[in-house]
């Protein structure tokens, strides 16, 4: 009785997984119906170190895209086009963070 309970358990769960995968999309699927805006976000931040304008500089750049687009638009991960430029003047590091909105 328990082995017949374990193996009905077992071709529930691989029934799931098989389901799950075949209404999952392939990941050129999902990507290809990222959604863009067309008009770039630049936003600067200063600090030192480097690494933390930058830091700020992104963060700055995911508010503003927020702000503009609304949150699912705020993930710089996804953006398209993006660049970043530091410069250092007198020990003070100024960053751009440059791109355009996706989700």
């Amino acid at each position: 009785m328990q082995k017949d309970w374990t193996r009905i358990r077992l071709a529930a769960l691989a029934a799931a997984v098989i389901a799950t995968a075949m209404a999952t999309p392939p990941m050129e699927t999902r990507a290809a119906v990222q959604t863009c805006k067309s008009a770039y976000i630049v936003r600067s931040a200063s600090a030192i170190p480097q690494s933390s304008a930058l830091s700020l500089a992104r963060t700055a750049w995911s508010s503003a895209a927020a702000a503009h687009y609304g949150i699912t638009w705020q993930v710089w991960a996804f953006a398209r086009n993006k660049s970043q430029h530091c410069t250092q003047s007198g020990g003070v590091w100024t960053c751009n963070a440059r791109a355009q909105p996706c989700h």
